[in-house]
C-alpha cells in the first residue's frame, strides 16, 4: 500500500463485500469447530463491520502494522476475537487459513486478542468496554500529535 494513498486498493462492491463476508463467516466457523470452542453468535454477528472496515474503509497497510498514520479500531469483546483474526487474515496481515490455529498450544491466535502475538491487533483485550478507554486515549493522543489516522 502507498501510505499516502486512502485506501490499501480498489474499493470493493457491495456485491463483493457480501461475498467476502460470507467467506470470513465460513472461514470463523471452521476455527471454531478446529478449536473446540468459542462464540460463534458473537463472531458472525460483527462479520459485516469487520469486512467493511478492514476491507474498505481502513486506512492501514497489511505489510506495515505498525505504520503510524494508520486507523485503528479497538475491539472491546474480546471473545470475538476469532472475528477480529478472520478479518485481519482476508486483509492481508497473514494467510487466512492460519486461523484454524485458533486457540492452539503456540498459537498466537489466543482465545482473547493479544497485540503481541497478531499483527494488525491494536490492544490485548478481554473485559467488555475494555476498548472503549484504549480508543478514547489513543483519539486524544493522536488528536494531539497533529496525526490524521481515524479511532
Amino acid at each position: 500500500m502507498n501510505p499516502t494513498s486512502n485506501r490499501r486498493g480498489p474499493q470493493l462492491s457491495v456485491a463483493e463485500l457480501k461475498a467476502a463476508a460470507a467467506e470470513m463467516r465460513a472461514m470463523d466457523i471452521v476455527s471454531i469447530y478446529a478449536a473446540g470452542s468459542g462464540h460463534p453468535g458473537g463472531t458472525l454477528s460483527i462479520m459485516d463491520i469487520a469486512a467493511a472496515l478492514y476491507l474498505n474503509v481502513l486506512n492501514h497497510d497489511p505489510s506495515n502494522p505498525t505504520w503510524s498514520e494508520r486507523d485503528r479500531v479497538f475491539w472491546s469483546a474480546g471473545h470475538k476475537a476469532p472475528a477480529l483474526y478472520v478479518a485481519l487474515g482476508k486483509a492481508g496481515y497473514f494467510p487466512l487459513d492460519e486461523v484454524v490455529l485458533l486457540r492452539q498450544l503456540g498459537s498466537g491466535f489466543e482465545g482473547h486478542p493479544n497485540w503481541l502475538k497478531v499483527p494488525g491487533v491494536e490492544v490485548s483485550s478481554g473485559s467488555l468496554g475494555q476498548g472503549l478507554g484504549a480508543a478514547v486515549g489513543n483519539a486524544l493522543a493522536g488528536k494531539l500529535r497533529g496525526s490524521s489516522y481515524r479511532v
